[in-house]
């Protein structure tokens, strides 16, 4: 979880000789509340996050922003988008 309230995306890269690089791509700032977890499309277009802020965010990482967001009745512990990104699931 994250008590900032911000999602961040990092691009990693794994050279050839197995060495590991990691580097921040974009971070935003789309809850109110800890995330309690973050989950991306099988195509990496979208990333979904939800919180203790009662909602679950979908991020549009090619355009960094918010896709779209859903409030619910409680925290969203667990999200899962489906692999063909029609479906969200929420726990």
């Amino acid at each position: 979880g994250n008590d900032d309230s911000t999602l961040r995306i990092f691009n990693v890269t794994i050279a050839k000789n197995s060495e590991v690089s990691v580097q921040p791509l974009c971070s935003a700032n789309l809850h109110s509340d800890w995330i309690h977890s973050v989950n991306m499309a099988a195509t990496g277009a979208l990333v979904a996050s939800g919180s203790d802020d009662n909602s679950i965010s979908l991020y549009d990482v090619k355009k960094q922003q918010r896709a779209g967001i859903v409030k619910i009745f409680s925290g969203a512990f667990s999200v899962v988008l489906s692999p063909n990104s029609n479906w969200l699931f929420s726990a």
